[in-house]
């Protein structure tokens, strides 16, 4: 009995303990709560846009790469993944509306543009941020681009600028446009890796890399073409831009180590002797030649006056301003897979609710689909053109705005449109289907490793990637995506009026330029977003055109925290522009990288073996 007693108190000892553990853990965990929700009231509290009371440039500096959307990151990981500085992404239509709402903006008297960070984003984006500066300009007001370096696409931004800025040990890289793969057949062979090819149309070339060892004459043959037509693209417009003489680039490529010897190594007056840039020097010359022309800041001498890009943004584009849209926007971009899919892809089930909540919308009268993708799953592709089908059939228009990249299953979706409008610098078309297999049996056979049994059919094995191709499953593969194919070229064939014969001259999985396209009925009419919406506008009788970006709805803890993330990465953006030009800065990376790995994003992709996809596409 007593030892019972004694058993039972220190029981109760321990328990006592327990629960002392457990309220000081939910103790413990409260108090971190608070003290990042103190962290953050305070940031936004400390963050609150003064007015602009001066005069200045509007100072921009994008980073990573142009996006129509940016890629789904959930509002936790935007609060406390605070790993990188910057942000890996640039929207586009938020750069655009930035610059031609300053354009009208008595306060903004120039443009100073950064473009150290930018990574690119395709040339369809450069050329629509360019437009914009082209009618900021026309308003009267001067841009200047500055680097320390340029790379191909920076310069081609800069192109625009009236005045480009390069530091004196920079270089401006301007090499010309290149597609080149690796092709894997000897390696797969001395591994003995069997892929199974299953394709329509001789240009369909996403398979080789698996089969060849090198670039087939027909891929090299329709590749060269939309390539070196992009590249007369860059090169006619920079040098109309630098007042330069046409092939005036590709003689300066052709004779570039030369004029280097020429000028002792110095890449930054080669640059400026070959026209490309007004002049250049050490940052803090560079500073000083803005502060000579703009006037320095009050609270630091050693800065330009300037308005932060950020901090323009919360002036004029409040979260809260609410304006009846009659015009709805819906961006499809990245690949096309099966299901539900985050931004950054496109989703057969995700993106037809998108759909079916555009069409929803009374307010809205007309629909503008932004199309960015080299392609993906034919069976999501085929679901999200029946929504647009259905969208058109209830009378509410649907246009085409086509990306960098509008090609195979990204062309599939956009047959369905009344108009199909491409961008001048649009690769597009790649009207093919395939499919692709791997069976590893001979690898395991050689490692001693063996597959045996049986099955009730001829059929039964299925697909076992420790197996060889059962030929009867293959040929059921292969008629799969032969029928596929057909079905893609009857879509194409009713959309676009032509015989499927016509169709099929063209597609075989070959891509076209946006001219190309055009000449060959594949698409419309050539111009960017903004006349897209335009024309979308007067189809439906609509005056005064309002777009409304349609979106997936967050919960409301998504939508706290993401208002939270966004306010955070306001002041951080703030911090890292001024960072930009010269400044040193605090963040909240001292109070929160701790905590960075508490929330990290889970995310799974569906595939499809029949698949409506570019390669080169998707690498340009």
């Amino acid at each position: 009995m007593r030892q019972k007693q004694k058993s039972s108190k220190i029981g109760g000892f321990f328990r006592l303990i327990w629960k002392a553990l457990s309220y000081t853990r939910v103790i413990v965990l409260n108090l971190v709560f608070l003290f990042f929700l103190v962290v953050i009231i305070s940031a936004i509290l400390q963050s609150a846009p003064e007015p602009i009371t001066e005069t200045a440039p509007l100072y921009i500096a994008p980073s990573g790469i142009l996006v129509d959307q940016k890629s789904y990151r959930s509002p936790s990981q935007e609060l406390f993944n605070l790993e990188n500085d910057r942000p890996n992404e640039t929207l586009t239509r938020e750069l655009i509306e930035t610059i031609d709402r300053a354009a009208g903006d008595e306060r903004v008297n120039a443009i100073v543009m950064r473009l150290d960070y930018l990574s690119g984003g395709g040339m369809s984006k450069l050329d629509e941020v360019g437009q914009a500066l082209e009618r900021f300009k026309q308003a009267d007001k001067p841009v200047i681009a500055y680097a320390d370096s340029y790379s191909q696409h920076q310069y081609y931004l800069a192109s625009y600028a009236d005045e480009v800025y390069m530091n004196d040990m920079g270089a401006l890289l301007i090499n010309g446009f290149g597609y080149y793969n690796s092709y894997h057949k000897d390696a797969l062979d001395k591994l003995s890796v069997n892929f199974h090819v299953f394709k329509v149309g001789k240009f369909k070339d996403f398979v080789e890399p698996f089969t060849r060892n090198s670039m087939s004459e027909s891929s090299r043959e329709h590749n060269s073409h939309w390539l070196n037509e992009m590249w007369q693209h860059y090169t006619s417009t920079v040098e109309s831009h630098r007042g330069l003489n046409d092939g005036h680039i590709n003689q300066f490529i052709a004779t570039v180590g030369e004029q280097l010897k020429q000028h002792d190594a110095n890449a930054a007056e080669l640059a400026k002797s070959a026209g490309f840039i007004d002049t250049y020097g050490s940052r803090i010359e560079i500073r000083s030649k803005l502060i000579d022309r703009f006037g320095a800041t009050k609270k630091d001498k050693n800065l330009f006056k300037h308005i932060n890009y950020g901090h323009y943004r919360r002036l004029n584009f409040s979260p809260l301003e609410v304006k009846k849209a009659n015009i709805g926007l819906l961006v499809a971009r990245g690949g096309i897979s099966d299901g539900n899919q985050p931004e950054g892809k496109i989703g057969g089930d995700s993106f037809s609710a998108l759909i079916r909540k555009a069409a929803k919308d009374e307010d809205l009268k007309a629909l503008v689909i932004r199309v960015d993708s080299g392609g993906g799953s034919a069976f999501a592709s085929e679901q999200i053109r029946n929504e647009i089908n259905n969208v058109r059939e209830s009378g509410k228009p649907v246009f085409i705005s086509m990306g960098s990249v509008a090609a195979s299953g990204g062309y599939w979706i956009s047959t369905a449109a009344d108009e199909i409008w491409a961008t001048p610098t649009t690769i597009t078309g790649s009207i093919g289907v395939f499919g692709l297999l791997p069976t590893i049996d001979q690898s395991l056979k050689r490692l001693g490793i063996h597959s045996d049994g049986f099955s009730t059919t001829e059929l039964g094995e299925g697909v076992r990637i420790d197996r060889p191709l059962n030929p009867k499953i293959g040929e059921l593969i292969q008629q799969s995506v032969e029928g596929t194919y057909r079905r893609f070229l009857t879509i194409v064939a009713q959309a676009r009026d032509m015989t499927t014969e016509q169709v099929h001259e063209m597609a075989q999985g070959r891509v076209w330029s946006s001219q190309q396209a055009k000449s060959l009925g594949l698409v419309d009419s050539i111009g960017n977003l903004n006349e897209v919406v335009a024309a979308a506008a007067k189809h439906a009788n609509i005056e005064s055109p309002e777009v409304k970006l349609i979106k997936r709805d967050l919960t409301p803890q998504e939508q706290l925290l993401k208002m939270l993330a966004g306010e955070v990465s306001v002041v951080m953006d703030a911090a890292f522009q001024e960072s930009d030009i010269g400044r040193e800065y605090n963040n909240l990376n001292f109070f929160l990288a701790p905590f960075a790995d508490i929330f990290k994003p889970l995310a799974t992709v569906n595939t499809k073996e029949v698949q409506a996809l570019c390669l080169e596409c998707a690498q340009f």
